[in-house]
């Protein structure tokens, strides 16, 4: 799937100025918010844990890492820094590239070493890393073609791609259409199903190691999705007003979505890549 018309490039970074990734984490709006929020995360976890989707959930977290030793990742499209942060914290060298000065600032502040630039443009050493990383990043490219290459220049024999990005299969696209927040329209260009992420790997040099569809973050993407129904076409407040029925429509449907996954259907919100270079 695909955007008609595409942005032109020079009204691209004005898609970006209000973005959730390229600004600082705003508190809850009140102390209540923020400790329903601790109990509903508490909820989450003992429920995840029971079902199985905690296992998904580690699985995203870890970005299809765990099972190599600490080494040296590069995070592209980056934004804050959060995930750099997180695997910094588990022993891995980081680094990472941001388009937008605003959200490589943020980062910076935090220690970690971000170029800010196009990352098929940027001169980065080549055959230097162990794990080259993708989160929400390809959806926002008119063709990311150039990323799998540019890519497998960096990563040394047997270093790993890794991409995160909304799937057009999904239960959440499925139920509520134009509303589903994965669209997201003017900023998502180009839209993927996991046979097609594999696909185009497979075609840049690389063999799978895993590609599936997966319910780990369908909360919130059924949850903003849910929003959109909502409003009906009126402009959505960022973030939307609580609502403890929309919070645990979105989790019933997070818990059924990976139900019908574990039964064998590819219907999770987000499509997970890990494939090594050959």
């Amino acid at each position: 799937m695909w955007l008609d018309p595409i942005p032109v490039p020079e009204d691209v970074p004005l898609l970006y100025g209000r973005y959730y990734t390229h600004r600082a984490a705003a508190p809850h709006a009140t102390p209540l918010r923020d400790s329903l929020y601790e109990v509903y995360r508490g909820v989450h976890s003992i429920l995840a844990r029971f079902t199985g989707l905690g296992g998904e959930i580690r699985l995203f977290r870890g970005a299809g890492l765990d099972d190599l030793p600490p080494g040296r990742v590069f995070d592209v499209g980056c934004g804050d820094g959060a995930f750099l942060q997180a695997m910094r914290r588990r022993g891995w060298q980081v680094e990472g590239c941001e388009v937008d000065p605003g959200a490589a600032g943020l980062a910076r502040m935090k220690g970690l070493t971000v170029h800010v630039g196009d990352f098929a443009a940027l001169n980065l050493s080549e055959g230097a890393y162990d794990a080259v990383t993708l989160h929400h990043v390809v959806e926002h490219l008119p063709d990311p073609r150039p990323v799998f290459e540019k890519a497998r220049q960096m990563l040394r024999p047997a270093g790993r791609l890794v991409i995160v990005t909304p799937n057009t299969r999904s239960l959440g696209h499925d139920r509520f259409g134009r509303c589903w927040r994965g669209l997201e329209p003017p900023r998502h260009f180009c839209l993927y199903h996991p046979g097609l992420l594999a696909r185009l790997a497979r075609e840049a040099g690389y063999a799978i190691r895993l590609c599936l569809s997966s319910a780990a973050h369908a909360d919130v993407i059924l949850g903003a999705s849910l929003s959109l129904a909502e409003a009906r076409g009126r402009p959505v407040s960022d973030p939307p007003p609580v609502s403890l029925v929309r919070t645990l429509r979105a989790l019933a449907l997070q818990f059924a979505e990976h139900r019908l996954i574990r039964k064998g259907r590819s219907c999770g919100e987000e499509c997970l890549l890990v494939a090594e270079k050959l």
